[in-house]
């Protein structure tokens, strides 16, 4: 054997191990479904664009709510509508939320999309889209929406562990 392969050759039982611990370990194991409710109050609302298209009126926001409920905290929403020459209404938003749930205070990333009959009331879910940060590692949740004249959020949490 020649000598570059009689270091990687002693350290390959160690390798074995740490991999078979690992396997045997499984994967992590999430917490259990906690249901989750509760109001968002909007704080402000800016235009940062407007534009109509095919009889359809295309508006760019940056939105800052407030939270109450099983999550606490201001969450930041960059949202698109569109008010459809019709009434009816779509959106979809990136939200990034600083907040506390559980007592553990984060960071957490948010997707959002939704519709309704005419403006301003609209029915939307969000779903987190990466893992929370600092405190909020690992928290997941998928929420349903109804707005007007608040938006009521209800759905489910957990927390990888």
């Amino acid at each position: 054997m020649n000598g570059f392969l009689r270091p990687l050759q002693r350290g390959l039982p160690l390798l074995v191990a740490l991999g078979a611990m690992a396997a045997a370990a499984g994967p992590a194991a999430a917490s259990p479904p906690q249901p989750a409710n509760g109001v968002l109050i909007v704080t402000s609302a800016v235009v940062t664009s407007q534009r109509a298209a095919d009889g359809n009126l295309i508006t760019d926001f940056v939105i800052t709510r407030v939270l109450f409920g099983t999550i606490q905290g201001t969450m930041t929403s960059e949202s698109t509508t569109i008010v459809h020459a019709d009434g009816s209404v779509n959106y979809k938003q990136f939200d990034t939320c600083v907040c506390v749930v559980d007592g553990r205070a984060g960071v957490s990333h948010f997707r959002s999309e939704g519709n309704g009959p005419s403006m301003p009331g609209s029915s939307g879910h969000a779903e987190t889209i990466q893992d929370g940060e600092g405190g909020l590692a690992g928290f997941h949740a998928s929420l349903d929406l109804v707005s007007f004249p608040v938006t009521l959020y209800s759905g489910t949490y957990h927390f990888d562990q």
